[in-house]
């Protein structure tokens, strides 16, 4: 809706409106300018000190949104952009409505405080109140929590029951599992014996042909020096023969 007021005015105009009825008187209120965007804006505190029950902001039959930023969180303070020439509808609480809203708090009220006196805060207080409340509607309320109390008992029972048997299972199955893991390490024990065996008899058969050509050249080293002996005997005969007598 246009306004009266031209651009130069700075002044943004409001017309109030309810759920129920609207009001033809308007009114204006002073535009803001930004330093940051160089925009005007209308602050909505400056709203709420001329429209008490104000509620949000209208453009016809679109929403005016308040002004956010880059991570669209409402500007502290709020604030709209400023609207030149258009009058805007300033959305209130009915009055007929926050009439019915203020008589029924009482009602309300009262209730809670009635509740909260039948509400029984400790054994002592509830024992002392059961006629109040009624004894039959007493010992219904206290009937059925016992009730409750043993079926909690009883599935927790159940409950109980019921892992143990899983447990009991879960170790059955893991001995049968673990019978085939001994077998293995069984053979692999026997496997790692003999292997040692063999070792130990080929380190042996080792020694032993050691021990036998050692013999073999203990007896060449005394063959040769038999030999050595019987060679230096003869050249000795030969070059030295014995006188006749």
């Amino acid at each position: 809706m246009p306004s009266e007021h031209t651009a130069e005015d700075n002044f943004q105009e409001f017309r109030i409106l309810s759920a129920s009825s609207s009001s033809d008187n308007s009114i204006f209120i002073s535009s803001r300018l930004d330093k940051k965007t160089g925009e005007r804006v209308v602050l909505w505190k400056d709203i709420q000190n001329e429209v008490d029950d104000a509620r949000r902001i209208r453009n016809g039959k679109k929403s005016v949104s308040f002004m956010t930023d880059d991570d669209f969180n409402e500007l502290d303070p709020k604030r709209i952009l400023y609207h030149p020439g258009t009058v805007l509808d300033v959305i209130v609480t009915d009055r007929e409505e926050k009439a019915t809203y203020n008589t029924s708090m009482p009602l309300r009220t009262s209730s809670v405080q009635a509740s909260a006196q039948c509400y029984p805060n400790t054994v002592s207080k509830d024992l002392a109140r059961q006629e109040n409340c009624g004894s039959a509607e007493f010992a219904s309320v206290v009937h059925h929590v016992s009730n409750l109390s043993m079926a909690t008992a009883d599935a927790v029972n159940r409950s109980l029951i019921v892992q143990s048997a899983i447990l009991d299972n879960e170790q059955t199955s893991l001995q049968e599992c673990s019978f085939p893991d001994e077998r293995l390490e069984r053979m692999e024990m026997t496997g790692i014996q003999e292997g040692d065996l063999f070792q130990v008899h080929t380190l042996h058969l080792l020694q032993q042909m050691l021990d036998k050509q050692q013999q073999t050249l203990n007896r060449q080293v005394i063959l040769e020096t038999r030999v050595q002996a019987l060679m230096t005997q003869n050249y000795e005969l030969h070059e030295y023969p014995i006188p006749r007598l």
